[in-house]
């Protein structure tokens, strides 16, 4: 079985992967022979090497834009001939694609970048969580708070279990991730993640599946990081 990673623009196809059991659904694959990458940062320089950085592509199987859309254009080749696909990604010595997240979707924290999808799986890995997804919520001064939701396990159904184990998710990911990454908007239960048709995450519907149930840690103002 193949996994694959593609885009219409690159018809289709720009990274592939066999799947095995040591292979994490993040990890890509290298790139289809002819296409050429470059990592970058937002100001349009080159990115460290390896990454991350926003994955910008070259090549024959690549669109040469959108018909009578100049704004479309302008926006995804901010080169001629490259198209910013808008994924976040790292490139490891082996030239293995990993995904880490969209360029629309990081969260912006203290100045920092935090990607849902990284802090999505360390909290998949949890026994007690069936399906989650992270965005962020506002806080006063409205910095973005990284922020959980998770459907819990069937056989959980008690709340004072719930919230025992909303508060285990919460405290074993922060354990895990630098302090500008924790859940600092908390773990809230939901009924189920919203999704669109082909299974990726509609964050901004998250927040209408909370049955009430959340997480808290204090978290003191000088820690922010």
């Amino acid at each position: 079985m193949m996994q694959t990673y593609g885009m219409t623009e690159a018809a289709c196809w720009i990274a592939m992967n066999r799947i095995t059991e040591h292979v994490a659904l993040t990890e890509l694959g290298p790139l289809v022979p002819g296409l050429e990458a470059r990592l970058m940062n937002d100001d349009r320089t080159e990115a460290p090497v390896g990454g991350p950085g926003e994955l910008w592509l070259r090549g024959l199987n690549m669109t040469k834009g959108y018909l009578d859309n100049e704004k479309a254009n302008t926006e995804a080749f901010p080169e001629p001939k490259w198209l910013n696909t808008g994924d976040i990604v790292s490139i490891s010595p082996q030239g293995i694609l990993k995904l880490q997240g969209r360029t629309k979707e990081l969260i912006k924290y203290s100045g920092f970048q935090v990607s849902p999808s990284e802090l999505e799986q360390y909290i998949a890995r949890h026994s007690a969580v069936a399906d989650c997804a992270v965005t962020y919520t506002l806080d006063a001064n409205s910095e973005e708070l990284p922020t959980a939701y998770v459907v819990l396990v069937d056989d959980i159904k008690e709340s004072p279990m719930k919230l025992a184990k909303l508060q285990e998710v919460h405290e074993s990911v922060d354990s895990q991730v630098a302090g500008y990454k924790k859940l600092r908007g908390g773990v809230w239960e939901v009924s189920k993640i919203a999704r669109n048709p082909t299974s990726k995450i509609v964050r901004r519907e998250l927040r209408s599946y909370i049955t009430g149930l959340m997480s808290k840690r204090d978290y003191a103002r000088s820690s922010k990081i």
